[in-house]
C-alpha cells in the first residue's frame, strides 16, 4: 500500500508523542509547584491530567495493531474507569450535601424572618 507507514515506526512516533506529552506535563506542573498554590491551579492539573489519559486512551485504542497491544491497554482501561467512577461518586456526593445545605440554609433564613415578624408587646404573648 502506496503511503502506509511501517507499524514499528509508527508506534515510534507515537511513544516519542507520549514522551513529549510528559515532558510539557512535568515541566508545567514544575511552573505550578513554583507558584502560590490555589484552587484554580490544582483544577488545572486535574483537568490537564484526565483530559490527557483519556486521550492518550482513545488514541492508543485507535492505533492498536493486535490483540497483545488491547491487552496491554485493558489495565490502563479498567484502572480509569474505576478513577472515574470513584469521581462519579464523589460529585454526586458533593452535589447532595450543597442540595442539602442549601435546603437547611433556606428553612433557616425563613425561620429567622419568621421571628423577626413576631410582634411581642408582653411576656404573655410568648408561648415559652
Amino acid at each position: 500500500m502506496k503511503g502506509a507507514i511501517d507499524p514499528k515506526r509508527r508506534d515510534q512516533a507515537f511513544q516519542r508523542y507520549n514522551d513529549l506529552k510528559a515532558e510539557i506535563r512535568q515541566e508545567l506542573e514544575g511552573i505550578v509547584e513554583r507558584r502560590d498554590s490555589s484552587e484554580g491551579l490544582d483544577t488545572l492539573r486535574k483537568s490537564l491530567a484526565l483530559s490527557s489519559t483519556y486521550k492518550d486512551l482513545i488514541s492508543a485504542i485507535n492505533t492498536a495493531d493486535s490483540e497483545e497491544q488491547l491487552d496491554d491497554l485493558s489495565s490502563k482501561l479498567n484502572t480509569e474507569v474505576a478513577v472515574m467512577a470513584q469521581r462519579t461518586r464523589h460529585l454526586k456526593q458533593l452535589f447532595e450535601r450543597e442540595r442539602a445545605y442549601h435546603a437547611v440554609s433556606k428553612s433557616l433564613d425563613d425561620q429567622i424572618e419568621e421571628v423577626r415578624e413576631l410582634e411581642v408587646h408582653s411576656t404573655a404573648d410568648c408561648d415559652f
